[in-house]
């Protein structure tokens, strides 16, 4: 997915990898002092490997941080354990947008992680030359926002990378069942979202709000009735799509708080979500970025609240 979200953002960021700039724990929140994600790389096996840096390579051998080779704004050994995690890169806007669920997952995850955040230029031109000077260079497939790296694997479209992320532990079902309703709701969720996007950019935006809030009852109660008793929309066990369901819900309940379907199950559902451990310490953190929702261009949720 791309479209109405806006199609990229700099820091290093992090589940237990914390700190980075916009609005991490360390930083100078200046996107221009961080290389492209793909100058960083881990490279070779046993005594020959080391961090790729620029075309060098950082062998093991080496005390070397990478926060002060690269200028990364986050403290990273050099001397990864063997068999150790490598640091994903995740390349957004500095918006919410697609890549909020993104986010969530890979702090619930545990996983570690650094995000390129790509900011536009000051209108009122809105300059996309920092995204787009990088995005041939990266290597990727369908060079897109959101985008994901993780080492040699490079990734674009949103769910293809939440995907990729919950199949790693096992949170796209197991059953037949659970795999159907995972499959099943991912789509209908895509369609919910996407049309709340066009809303949102919509120059018609005013007029169009009345119609969407109209039918948006009718929404809310399939989804209420797909969720029925189970705490979560897969059945017993939480998966991805359990993310996307709860990044609408969300934006939704900002748009219009008032909305008596978003009580009950789907309340109560929200309730859990927020309470999981990683998500919870990091929606309550400062590196959550909960708004700007869209890109400058939209009529609801451009901006930083």
């Amino acid at each position: 997915m791309g479209g109405w979200w806006g199609t990229a953002s700099g820091s290093p960021r992090a589940g237990p990898v914390a700190g980075g700039t916009g609005g991490g724990d360390t930083g100078t929140g200046d996107p221009g002092t961080l290389p492209a994600p793909a100058d960083v790389s881990w490279e070779g096996k046993g005594e020959g490997a080391g961090w790729g840096v620029g075309g060098a390579t950082l062998s093991l051998s080496q005390s070397v941080s990478l926060s002060q080779s690269v200028s990364l704004s986050r403290s990273v050994s050099s001397q990864p354990e063997p068999g150790a995690t490598m640091v994903v890169t995740l390349g957004y806007w500095n918006i919410r947008g697609l890549a909020h669920t993104i986010r969530l997952l890979l702090e619930h995850t545990e996983t570690p992680y650094q995000e390129r955040q790509y900011r536009f230029g000051p209108a009122p031109d809105f300059d996309r030359s920092e995204w787009t000077s990088e995005k041939e260079k990266l290597g990727l497939d369908f060079p897109n926002l959101p985008y994901l790296i993780d080492g040699p694997t490079k990734l674009t479209q949103s769910n293809a990378i939440l995907r990729y992320i919950a199949r790693k532990h096992g949170m796209v079902g197991e059953t037949e069942e659970e795999v159907l309703r995972v499959d099943l709701l991912e789509n209908q969720l895509v369609d919910l979202i996407g049309s709340f996007a066009q809303l949102c950019y919509s120059p018609d935006f005013e007029q169009l709000k009345p119609g969407y809030l109209e039918q948006l009852p009718g929404k809310l109660r399939e989804l209420s009735r797909f969720l029925g008793s189970r705490p979560w929309f897969a059945g017993e066990k939480l998966t991805f799509v359990d993310f996307l369901a709860y990044d609408l819900l969300d934006l939704l309940h900002m748009f219009v708080p008032s909305c008596p379907q978003l009580q009950g199950n789907l309340g109560g559902f929200v309730q859990r979500f927020e309470a999981l451990e990683k998500v919870s310490a990091y929606l309550r953190s400062g590196r959550c970025l909960k708004t700007p929702v869209f890109t400058h261009t939209a009529q609801w949720g451009g901006t930083k609240e």
